[in-house]
């Protein structure tokens, strides 16, 4: 999900962003969706709905082709600055893309304004770990490898070009086998969580080692793939 672009009685326009899978070539899709309050959908449509229809309520805007021409797992929005995107593949690097300044005749044409560097060949493949912190500009990623790798990105997203590649801040090392899912905790602006293939769910704080800093008890005999936190 991006912004909210504006709000009417019935119903809120936000801007989304999804990846193709497939196409030619693969792209991020950048689009406005009507979304509907509640209470406020006509019950007597709601039985009709055709999946294979086109949605009404979502405007594509434009089309960016991804790195490589390779498919996106991931993109998530940097809460400090609406126009910057990151976007996770099965390329060992993830990409920023600015779109402050994108429109439909020249995103063909757009290229990420920086890389992030850092995590070994093939350790992204299919892995979809990656969310970006509330409170400052940092981005999480997690791999096959079981390491989690931190980035700080305010060089890049306050108006100037910024390092076209983007080293590590820091490297946290735990899971001893595929990292799932990543999550910054609310309000924090350094404490996050893991879950992995390894069935672990563990906690970290970035102002501390590169170990976790405490872990759940090992309740599940299976892979953990999502992690959350409660907002509240």
């Amino acid at each position: 999900w991006g912004h909210m672009l504006s709000e009417e009685s019935s119903y809120i326009v936000q801007r989304v962003y999804y990846s193709e899978r497939g196409a030619a070539p693969n792209s991020i899709v950048v689009a406005n969706a009507k979304i509907a309050k509640p209470r406020t959908s006509d019950p007597t449509k709601m039985d009709k709905w055709d999946e294979n229809s086109p949605c009404v309520f979502i405007s594509t805007l434009f089309r960016i082709n991804t790195p490589q021409k390779t498919e996106v797992n991931k993109v998530y929005t940097i809460a400090q600055n609406k126009n910057i995107l990151v976007a996770k593949s099965d390329l060992s690097t993830l990409h920023l893309f600015d779109i402050t300044h994108t429109t439909p005749t020249n995103s063909q044409n757009q290229r990420p304004s920086a890389t992030l560097m850092g995590h070994e060949p093939e350790a992204c493949e299919s892995n979809f770990a990656l969310d970006t912190c509330s409170k400052q500009p940092w981005v999480l990623s997690g791999d096959k490898n079981g390491v989690i790798l931190l980035w700080d990105i305010e060089a890049n997203i306050r108006g100037g070009p910024g390092p076209a590649e983007v080293g590590v801040l820091k490297r946290f090392e735990g899971h001893s086998e595929t990292v799932e899912d990543v999550c910054f905790k609310p309000h924090s602006a350094s404490e996050f969580c893991s879950v992995g293939d390894d069935q672990m769910l563990l906690f970290w704080d970035a102002r501390a080692k590169s170990t976790p800093v405490q872990e759940a008890p090992k309740w599940c005999t299976v892979d953990l793939h999502c992690v959350d936190w409660n907002a509240a």
